[in-house]
């Protein structure tokens, strides 16, 4: 525990020159901003601002902290510490390779977030949640489906906390299998050598980003698509801690595994084709994860990122946290009936690039699938985050009433 606390300190710090500059801007911002509590007017005059963003009790500009807080470890094009996620392992991963993510999530994550749920937060489930529980309980290796989970990403422990909360405990936890594979940034998670063996044995492959869909993290996965009928993903397309709330492009990696698994089925021979499910999409949006852990960084204090505990059962006032489970999607037919129409009429291809990298033909007829694919992701994230904002609203309101 006191390494991971290490860690994540230094995760958080920030140059002196960035610090400096900070408060600088700060004070060209809002002069006299020490007093924001207490001047009303200034404050609500403030909040109307949506260039502004509320800091460690200072009103600091979205421009300010976007180009100035940088993690520590810079992204690069390779990776800071091995890979051993090995495209070898046959479909059940051997026993050696799975012990350490056992008592990772059975006897670390999964407890210690329980702990946490019922002494800080009110936490309430909505939704299809009981289906994905009991598709994911399913041995793996018996399954028919693969399944994908889409969720939000406000807080630096939204991860591992929804991981540990969502599934049946102790079965899922004490079989890592059940769990789903992830990803995360190698400049984060995977630079120390202790690091980037805990969370590989965890479940996570590393990735670096700007590097695209074909690089050795992402291609273990798709090996992994491949191998595993019950293959279960846990993938975050906002692709980074959304902190500011806005309507961000989401990264193409879920359509590429939804492509993958539409060419194994157009492979499989008539037997294997009657037993086939297709892949499940779930979205899942929380709200008042943030609430929680801030993902903004305390830099005047010991521990950068730390929990709020000022609100706990004792009080009778625990942090509202409301998750809810989006309804099972199935990606398949649409992918199929694209590839249909483009065999017909190869000129039936529409995509607008989003950067400068030149496309060849067979790269616009995919990317044109991949953008489709997430464009309609998009659309149910947005109906998720409107149904679950006005559900957590409602439990806001209704606890306020209370007292």
């Amino acid at each position: 525990m006191k390494g991971t606390f290490e860690m994540l300190k230094k995760l958080s710090t920030i140059p002196r020159r960035v610090q400096r500059s900070l408060k600088n801007d700060v004070n060209k911002i809002q002069p006299g901003i020490e007093n924001i509590k207490s001047t009303s007017e200034t404050t609500s005059e403030t909040k109307s601002d949506p260039e502004k963003v509320l800091i460690n009790g200072k009103w600091i500009t979205r421009k300010t902290v976007a180009f100035d807080v940088e993690p520590v470890n810079p992204n690069t094009n390779y990776l800071y510490q091995p890979l051993f996620l090995s495209k070898n392992w046959p479909e059940k991963i051997p026993l050696s390779e799975r012990v350490h993510g056992i008592w990772g999530y059975g006897l670390l994550f999964a407890p210690l977030s329980r702990l946490l749920k019922t002494i800080f937060m009110d936490f309430k489930i909505f939704g299809e949640h009981e289906q994905l529980q009991n598709a994911v309980s399913i041995n793996p290796l018996k399954r028919r489906h693969k399944i994908f989970t889409v969720p939000n990403h406000i807080a630096n422990i939204d991860d591992p906390t929804l991981i540990s909360l969502l599934y049946k405990y102790p079965k899922c936890y004490f079989q890592s299998d059940h769990l789903p594979w992830s990803i995360a940034g190698h400049n984060i998670l995977f630079v120390k050598k202790f690091h980037n063996w805990f969370f590989q044995q965890g479940r996570a492959s590393p990735i670096m980003r700007g590097q695209g869909l074909y690089q050795p993290g992402f291609e273990f996965l798709l090996d992994r698509l491949k191998k595993e009928r019950g293959f279960f993903m846990n993938i975050y397309s906002e692709g980074k801690v959304n902190m500011f709330r806005e309507d961000i492009p989401l990264k193409w990696g879920l359509a590429k595994f939804l492509q993958d698994e539409v060419t194994i089925k157009s492979e499989l021979d008539e037997i294997s084709l009657e037993k086939y499910r297709a892949p499940t999409v779930r979205i899942i949006w929380h709200e008042g994860m943030c609430d929680f852990m801030s993902p903004f960084r305390k830099d005047d204090k010991r521990f950068p990122y730390f929990p709020d505990v000022s609100k706990h059962i004792f009080k009778g006032n625990r942090h509202e946290v409301s998750v809810n489970v989006g309804r099972a999607l199935d990606f398949s037919l649409l992918i199929e009936t694209m590839r249909k129409r483009r065999e017909a009429d190869s000129s039936l291809v529409e995509f607008v690039a989003r950067s400068e990298h030149m496309y060849s033909e067979d790269e616009e007829a995919e990317c044109e699938e991949r953008q489709v694919v997430m464009d309609l992701v998009k659309m149910e994230m947005n109906i998720m985050k409107k149904a679950t904002q006005m559900i957590h609203e409602e439990r806001k309101s209704a606890n306020l009433c209370k007292k």
